[in-house]
């Protein structure tokens, strides 16, 4: 699924609002977890997984013309799904009856 086919479920799921009010709806809520996820190191949502940002230090790196350099510091993201959905993965179980 790509944001193209959630913003199309959601729509079609919510009689009340219009094609692009779900757009910018579903826009705010990934630029929310954008934003929790940098300010507080991670985002949890209870029954789907929780995702984490850790540090990742530079390291030496040595390059074609054999001279060797730092990478920059960076970010690993980590995401660690519920039991819920492993469940629902491994059994392949709809979701509605997981609900």
């Amino acid at each position: 699924m790509v944001k193209k086919d959630l913003i199309k479920a959601l729509y079609e799921a919510h009689g009340g609002m219009t094609y692009a009010e779900t757009a910018a709806l579903v826009d705010h809520l990934l630029t929310c977890a954008r934003e929790g996820m940098w300010s507080d190191g991670g985002l949890s949502i209870p029954g789907f997984g929780a995702f984490r940002a850790k540090p990742k230090p530079g390291r030496k790196v040595r390059l074609p013309n054999g001279s060797i350099h730092r990478s920059r510091d960076g970010v690993k993201m980590r995401f660690l799904p519920s039991g819920k959905l492993k469940a629902m993965v491994n059994d392949k179980t709809p979701v509605e009856e997981n609900l």
